[in-house]
């Protein structure tokens, strides 16, 4: 006889499962998944899988991004108690692209699989006698437990949408190389190539609502299967701990309608399945068809890290295709270096300054960097899942300044009245800058700026992306309004360009307080209070 490979039904929350490219794809740097599938307990002797898998994000730059995981699948069918055994591997890279609106991904999966079959549970026609079956007589079979190696292949492409919606689209395949997958050795049974490809997300209906469509379809030689599933989410808070209570069902054609409900409290998402058989094996198992459980954490630690060199390069035109840079770098008091790439080709010039000077506001503008700009907890928008806010930095930081009793009475009024001392300071700074680079682009400069957000870890990771880059938002919106416009018709004709950096908690030091319930640490501290910022950490600037 000849059967497909095993499967799940809560694909959704097994993705390793489903496609290697999928490694390190959780919320989190770590991420930890149990499965555990139990059917047709009415034939007799139940079938059931057992799957767990560690996958982690292992180094992340420059829109590039490594992972790796570790998996362990055990299957056990049958009167035989046929038994399967599979260690594996995986590792995926993934490279962002579109202002990180796109990610493509792909991956392989390396395992070792060990095969088992306990024979004297079973019963073969040369055990049968005049007497009929006895199991002293040599079943006169040649089987040997069996060993292979496995081999999976993906790609996944992931789309970010609106607010923190998301597609991802993939297809991988398994056993390309067909490995011999037969108990005799006097015969060789290939295993069959298997190809997924499928089409998933997440997608916000309102604050509280999104639903998780899905579609699966998987073909192994002869054995097609089309999976089918739709799941409702809502999102709350409960004593300040963030919650996901998800409802909905499926059904995979020919075999099974499928139920599921799960819960997710924080970091922790449990989800039970129940399948209805209803294929031709009904009369067996009494439309009976298998329950399934599943777990799923993912934690990181954070830890203080140098979160930047600050750098600022001034590149100013000498000739039309020969530019002479100058870099100077935060990390030693260093005189300026002009560097000269090597075997550039240096044309002769005509008598006149060769290296135009360096304008003085441009001076002025990098000795102010890195320019942190301070933020309230959760503005601006509160609670929302937007990318872009109508809220400019000067409106918000007014509110924040509104505040100042509210932070007294937490942390005292040396404290607060410190705290407040910088953030008024950095506004002052920025309009300083403003002034610098207004200059700059009336002098025909073009100017370039490096923004980077951030956020404390109070909230869910996703949703301090989708703030970071509301305060990005903000801070810009403030550039181009700022002394009536003044700077607005140069982003418009390109004389002003940024790049932006939202990267929400994950810098955040190991220790800030994430405890909703503890406001006077993770709200109001100075600690806490530092990481919600706007940064300018870098200026290019082209004549």
């Amino acid at each position: 006889m000849k059967a497909q490979d095993a499967h799940f039904t809560q694909k959704f929350n097994n993705p390793l499962f489903v496609n290697p490219a999928l490694t390190g794809s959780g919320e989190k740097i770590n991420r930890l998944t149990f499965l555990y599938r139990d059917q047709w307990r009415s034939v007799v002797v139940p079938y059931s899988s057992t799957f767990l898998n560690y996958d982690r994000k292992l180094f992340s730059k420059n829109n590039n991004a490594l992972a790796g995981g570790v998996q362990f699948f055990y299957d056990k069918a049958g009167d035989g108690s046929l038994s399967t055994f599979n260690p594996s591997l995986s590792f995926s890279y993934t490279r962002q692209f579109f202002k990180s609106r796109f990610a493509l991904s792909t991956g392989v999966q390396v395992g070792y699989m060990r095969r088992s079959l306990d024979v004297r549970q079973l019963q073969f026609d040369n055990q049968y006698g005049p007497n009929g079956y006895d199991p002293n007589i040599v079943n006169g079979e040649a089987l040997d437990n069996g060993n292979l190696v496995n081999l999976g292949l993906g790609v996944n492409l992931h789309t970010n949408l609106y607010a923190l919606s998301n597609i991802d689209i993939g297809f991988s395949i398994y056993n390309p190389h067909q490995p011999d997958f037969s108990f005799s050795s006097f015969s060789e049974d290939p295993r069959p190539i298997r190809y997924n490809t499928y089409i998933t997300g997440d997608l916000y209906l309102a604050l509280n609502w999104s639903i998780t469509p899905s579609f699966y379809f998987n073909t192994q030689e002869k054995a097609r299967e089309f999976h089918y599933s739709l799941i409702a989410n809502y999102h709350t808070h409960v004593k300040d701990t963030p919650l996901k209570v998800s409802l909905g069902g499926g059904y995979r054609t020919g075999d099974a309608a499928l139920a599921y409900t799960g819960v997710k409290i924080k970091d922790v998402e449990l989800g039970f399945s129940y399948d209805i058989n209803t294929s031709g094996f009904t009369d067996a198992t009494n439309n009976k068809g298998g329950f399934e459980i599943s777990l799923q954490y993912e934690f990181e630690k954070r830890k203080q890290v140098l979160i930047d060199t600050i750098y600022v390069i001034d590149t100013l035109l000498v000739e039309k295709d020969t530019l002479i840079e100058t870099e100077e770098s935060d990390s030693a008091a260093a005189d300026t270096i002009i560097s000269i790439q090597p075997d550039t080709i240096i044309p002769e010039l005509p008598e006149r300054e060769v290296v135009p000077s360096i304008p003085e506001e441009f001076v002025q503008l990098k000795n102010s960097l890195p320019l942190q700009l301070f933020f309230d907890n959760d503005r601006p928008d509160p609670n929302t899942y937007n990318t872009t806010t109508k809220v400019d930095y000067i409106t918000s930081y007014n509110q924040y300044l509104s505040r100042q009793q509210d932070y007294h009475n937490q942390v005292g009024s040396e404290t607060a009245e410190k705290w407040f001392a910088q953030v008024t300071a950095s506004k002052e700074q920025l309009d300083g800058a403003i002034e610098q680079i207004k200059s700059l682009v009336e002098k025909g400069y073009d100017v370039k700026l490096t923004l980077k957000g951030y956020t404390s870890p109070l909230a869910a990771s996703q949703y301090n992306v989708m703030l970071s880059m509301r305060r990005i938002q903000s801070v810009l919106l403030y550039l181009k309004r700022a002394d009536n416009g003044a700077l607005q018709p140069y982003f418009e004709d390109g004389s002003i360009k940024v790049v932006e950096n939202p990267f929400g908690e994950s810098y955040s030091p190991y220790g800030i307080s994430d405890q909703a319930s503890d406001k006077k640490r993770s709200i109001y501290s100075p600690e806490a209070s530092y990481e919600r910022r706007v940064e300018v950490i870098a200026v290019e600037i082209m004549e």
